[in-house]
């Protein structure tokens, strides 16, 4: 993914030298995972930011600099149960300001209590150590000290443990590829009925089980105009049916997969024009962006 654009930004809300100015910022990443065994998906990415920096109105502009990198591990013991593991590292400053070094990581495990997923539970264990390159300072300054404490300001460090247990919360959105159900998406705008009447009538069962599973977290018209080839279509519908709020079963999700799959093949790629690809992360930001 690839991004750069700009937007007003306040600085030093609140207080008397508060203003608004428009900087550029630059985002650049790469993101991808892979479903190992039907069981463990494996989430991994790298995103580098670059932003422009006034510390006072009309001073010389800086530059704001952070990388991040995240790995996951998600292992789906059975339908609507997982046990998740992260690690985060990243970097931040602001010029002429020393790097600060963030990391993070966190276990965990979910459960969903109910085939509609709409009860879930889940307990995790987290920690942080990470330090933020603004708070560091009470005022900008350009002196040459090679760390903050010879320069007498203070040092920030965050060291937080976290142990949350959540149940009877309301479940979270899936995702269509990287598309979640809270911003509306062209494919949204599309029909929403399949007219199978000419498909075989092994299939028109398996469009019944599409149309019952796959409008729980978003709208049925999502899946029915995105084109994708088949091995999406299959690590789609894999991490779906292991999703805790999906409900669906081993042999529903290969019900569904056999469905999508004989449509994108029958109907979809004889007419690709007519249906939508999925959407980059980049693309859904600024969807989310112009919608909220």
């Amino acid at each position: 993914m690839m991004y750069r654009g700009s937007k007003d930004q306040i600085q030093n809300a609140g207080a008397d030298n508060q203003f608004t100015y428009r900087p550029t910022f630059y985002r650049v990443g790469a993101f991808g995972n892979y479903l190992f065994f039907d069981k463990l998906d494996l989430l991994g990415g790298y995103i580098h930011s670059h932003d422009d920096w006034e510390w006072t109105q009309g001073a010389k502009t800086d530059q704001y600099a952070a990388d991040t990198y995240r790995g996951e591990a998600d292992y789906y013991i059975k339908t609507g149960t997982v046990i998740m593991a992260r690690i985060d590292r990243g970097t931040a400053s602001i010029t002429p300001q020393p790097t600060i070094h963030t990391r993070a990581w966190g276990i965990g495990a979910e459960h969903g209590f109910t085939s509609t997923g709409n009860i879930v539970g889940r307990v995790s264990y987290n920690q942080e150590h990470d330090g933020d390159p603004v708070a560091l300072l009470d005022q900008p300054t350009r002196s040459s000290c090679s760390t903050f404490d010879s320069c007498g300001k203070r040092r920030l460090k965050m060291q937080k443990a976290i142990l949350i247990i959540a149940s009877g919360c309301l479940s979270l959105p899936l995702y269509l590829g990287a598309q979640s159900s809270n911003v509306t998406l062209p494919q949204d705008k599309g029909p929403s009925k399949i007219d199978v009447s000419s498909y075989p009538a092994e299939q028109q069962k398996g469009y019944k089980v599409f149309a019952d599973k796959c409008s729980k977290c978003h709208t049925i018209a999502r899946p029915i105009n995105t084109t994708m080839t088949k091995p999406e279509w299959e690590r789609y519908v894999k991490r779906m049916m292991h999703k805790p709020n999906s409900g669906i079963s081993d042999t529903q999700g290969k019900t569904i997969f056999e469905f999508v799959a004989y449509d994108q093949e029958n109907r979809k790629d004889k007419n690709p024009s007519a249906f939508f690809k999925s959407l980059s992360d980049e693309e859904i930001e600024k969807l989310k962006a112009q919608q909220h």
